[in-house]
């Protein structure tokens, strides 16, 4: 219990549901799932399933009808202890299953679809999440049920809006109180504030997005089909919600020249290593060089390759043997 010289409580705290309309605080406050849970859907859901199978299991294993003309006449005698069982009957007697019909109530699944449905409305549409809707629907209902999804999140998400904004607010307000200057850190990049350049009046707004499943696919599809339409970075500020658009060019600018000097280093190792196997095969493939055969090798006569004729002249002209005679034409 001592002072800890700050014009406020370094605290933040806000309702994420409920509404101070209320007089009780226990009122006021009314968290994500309370309603699910105080209505005891689940436990109708679990009695619903229990109804179900029972009724289920009692149809596997049906109430045997035993028929017989006389009153006096016993039971039959059954052996249950072999795979086929063993029933002695008196003539005219009869011993079959009584199967009834409709061991399932419809009244059980109505109440099972009911109680699903109020589940669903107190917490969140299984569409929302991904759950494939049936064949015949149409794209404007999916999009109508992905929008209703997040109904659920919106008062979350603007009340987690405020309490970032509100955290910022106390960290800048903590900083000034502090006088000296301080250092702000996002990821390698560090910067140093002065209390100077934080004002006395402050205010932060924070907007957060919720992302769900099918959005992220959604703006994948987006992106690809405006390639080369916009520039890059808008793509990424405006369809991917990338908040540092400029850096994230900068990384795959990088990416891309990592990905090319790799390359080029690979297939210049590749071919270190192919040199000295091709020069050993080629020594032992070829047979030794006699005189002249090495012209031929290069497209030269063997005459030339000896010396006795030059190289031809121009086109429409041939060299006497002996070296420098005109040429006839």
């Amino acid at each position: 219990m001592e002072q800890y010289g700050l014009p406020f409580i370094p605290v933040v705290g806000v309702l994420g549901n409920g509404s101070r309309l209320f007089n009780k605080a226990e009122e006021m406050r009314e968290p994500f799932l309370y309603t699910f849970i105080e209505s005891g859907m689940w436990n109708r859901q679990n009695l619903i399933y229990t109804a179900i199978y029972t009724a289920v299991q009692a149809g596997l294993w049906p109430t045997m009808l035993f028929s017989t003309p006389s009153e006096s006449d016993a039971l039959p005698q059954m052996d249950l202890t072999y795979p086929f069982a063993i029933i002695k009957l008196i003539t005219g007697q009869g011993l079959a299953p009584m199967l009834a019909k409709g061991i399932i109530d419809p009244a059980l699944i109505t109440a099972l679809e009911m109680t699903e449905r109020k589940g669903q409305e107190s917490t969140i549409y299984k569409q929302t999440l991904g759950q494939p809707l049936g064949a015949g629907a149409s794209f404007s209902e999916t999009a109508l049920l992905h929008q209703a999804g997040r109904l659920p999140v919106v008062m979350i998400r603007e009340k987690l809006g405020w309490a970032i904004a509100d955290a910022l607010k106390m960290a800048f307000l903590w900083s000034r109180e502090l006088g000296s200057k301080q250092k702000a850190r996002y990821n390698n990049a560090i910067t140093e504030i002065e209390r100077k350049s934080i004002p006395k009046t402050l205010e932060i707004e924070i907007s957060v997005d919720v992302t769900l499943p099918q959005e992220a696919l959604q703006s994948a599809n987006i992106f690809n089909i405006l390639q080369d339409k916009v520039s890059q970075e808008w793509l990424l500020e405006n369809v991917l919600k990338v908040r540092q658009p400029s850096e994230m060019m900068n990384k795959i600018r990088t990416e891309q020249a990592v990905k090319v000097l790799f390359g080029s280093w690979l297939q210049q190792r590749v071919k270190q290593m192919l040199q000295p196997q091709q020069s050993i095969n080629a020594g032992q493939s070829q047979p030794p060089v006699e005189p002249g055969q090495e012209a031929q090798l290069q497209g030269l006569p063997p005459v030339m390759a000896q010396g006795g004729m030059q190289a031809p002249g121009p086109a429409g002209y041939e060299q006497m043997p002996g070296g420098e005679g005109e040429g006839l034409e």
